[in-house]
């Protein structure tokens, strides 16, 4: 079996994803395998690099800036990136890396800078929390500090093979899914990722934006009857995976089912953004769920509704934000 936790938009929280895994995995006794997020993880150095909307809500939530908080402490003097304590202590109880979708509120140059760069391969996964410029220079030692690689950046329109834990006899992944990620924002989705072809069955579709018609009737004015991609929509019917995760809209949309090509259904789930309202409130619900994967085949999620999780207010967790 192998579990994955699914995010909605984090806007730079970037610590809580690992903290509440840690928490589930102590709660159900049970391992979670990896740690996936629909888009909108805030990725940005610093207030300057933010988009308009970005900075006025970091003004207003400084956490949104937690990438440059936990990430970019890069010692000038030292020429060496250098850790944060409260991350490193996070990152002692979890060996877990969050695997994101770029939403539309990250700083895509950077990104786009660091995979043309750095990448080793255009359907891999990167890590964009590792200092690859200063590695790139020689300015470290062998083994030296240079990032976590806990936040990796996943290829939009590529097929990525995740691995389930270890058969103990032949020492191969137990399970293995295939999860293709779009952001299905056309200015935020590269031509390539809309016309690429893919051969086999994908488990899981990651996307930001949601198929066209997905929110109809989610609200009495109507207002978000026409919100959606319909070249997703296209895309979703043509692939048929068996599971889509979306997010953007902030809300949680329960699981429906989406007829596809090919007589298979693939069930839809929208994310609520991780988030604190205020800092006197709980956390947001609907905005993490498990994916229990027994076989390519069987796949099962439920939003996470544990009462430890219902209670959680700003104040818990505040210092890690």
């Amino acid at each position: 079996m192998m579990n994955i936790a699914i995010f909605g938009d984090i806007h730079g929280r970037l610590l809580l994803p690992f903290l509440l895994c840690a928490r589930w995995e102590r709660e159900h006794d049970d391992t979670i395998h990896h740690a996936l997020c629909v888009g909108d993880l805030g990725i940005y150095r610093g207030l300057h690099t933010m988009d308009k909307a970005s900075r006025r809500w970091a003004k207003k939530f400084p956490e949104e800036l937690g990438f440059s908080k936990y990430f970019r402490r890069f010692d000038e003097s030292l020429r060496h990136v250098v850790g944060h304590p409260i991350a490193d202590e996070v990152f002692a109880g979890t060996d877990l890396q969050l695997m994101f979708l770029p939403g539309n509120h990250e700083e895509h140059d950077y990104l786009h800078q660091l995979r043309a760069e750095y990448a080793r391969s255009a359907d891999q996964p990167l890590a964009v929390d590792r200092h690859w410029e200063g590695l790139a220079r020689g300015h470290y030692a062998q083994d030296a500090f240079s990032g976590y690689g806990r936040l990796l950046c996943l290829p939009q329109g590529k097929v990525v093979t995740v691995d389930g834990p270890l058969d103990k006899t032949s020492w191969e992944p137990a399970v293995q899914i295939s999860l293709l990620a779009v952001n299905g924002l056309d200015a935020f989705t590269p031509r390539e990722a809309w016309s690429a072809r893919h051969t086999g069955p994908i488990q899981i579709m990651l996307t930001h934006e949601t198929y066209l018609g997905r929110l109809r009737g989610s609200d009495p004015s109507g207002r978000r009857d026409d919100y959606g991609s319909q070249r997703l929509l296209e895309l979703i019917k043509k692939l048929g995976p068996n599971y889509h995760f979306f997010g953007h809209h902030h809300w949680h949309y329960p699981e429906v089912e989406l007829k596809t090509d090919h007589a298979r259904h693939t069930r839809s789930v929208g994310l609520n953004q991780v988030f604190f309202e205020s800092r006197d409130a709980g956390i947001s619900r609907g905005c993490f769920g498990i994916l229990r994967i027994n076989s390519p085949r069987e796949l099962h999620f439920d939003i996470v509704e544990d009462a430890w999780f219902e209670a959680l207010h700003y104040a818990d967790v505040q210092a890690y934000l």
